[in-house]
């Protein structure tokens, strides 16, 4: 309920899940997710998992004011893009708006937030642009890493692999690594 408590206030848009289980210093599994915006499914996975190493979590805690997140796997994700000419993404209206004051400034991040190892399984992409063609990206395999910083957000692609296909292009395998 916590995770879905937390989904439903950050994303301006219907969540649901159907199960989350496992303690958090062990490892949370989240299962069959859907995030729906107006009655349209716009991201969903079967399973993700979140892996946290305590004792090096607690010892980074204490060094550096970081969370390490060791490990977090996503299989079988499914994104659907729309492109509207007026609105654009709709992925972009996914989160909800901040309250924005004139005067306040950002506040920097007070602590590292470090995801050394992000892997995506079988990805899937599916994309309307506003011009009405569609692209598919399948085949989807991620192995990243991120990190949430003060200075900002830095991340690593080590390896990328997809296939895409649009009607009347001729189909494209790639791969890529940063």
């Amino acid at each position: 309920e916590q995770v879905l408590a937390a989904l439903r206030s950050t994303l301006d848009a219907e969540v649901a899940l159907e199960e989350v289980r496992g303690p958090v210093w062990q490892g949370v599994e989240i299962r069959n997710l859907s995030i729906r915006k107006d009655g349209q499914e716009v991201v969903a996975f079967a399973r993700g998992t979140i892996s946290v190493n305590v004792l090096e979590q607690v010892l980074a805690a204490l060094r550096t004011a970081s969370l390490n997140i060791a490990h977090v796997t996503i299989t079988d994700p499914i994104v659907r893009l729309v492109q509207d000419p007026t609105t654009g993404w709709n992925v972009a209206h996914l989160v909800k708006a901040a309250d924005q004051s004139p005067v306040q400034q950002p506040t920097p991040l007070p602590l590292n937030v470090l995801l050394p190892r992000i892997t995506v399984e079988n990805g899937q992409v599916f994309a309307r642009l506003a011009d009405g063609r569609e692209v598919q990206v399948s085949g989807l395999a991620l192995d990243a890493a991120l990190s949430l910083l003060p200075s900002g957000l830095q991340a690593e692609v080590k390896t990328l692999l997809f296939s895409v296909s649009s009607q009347g292009l001729p189909a494209m395998q790639g791969s890529a690594g940063l």
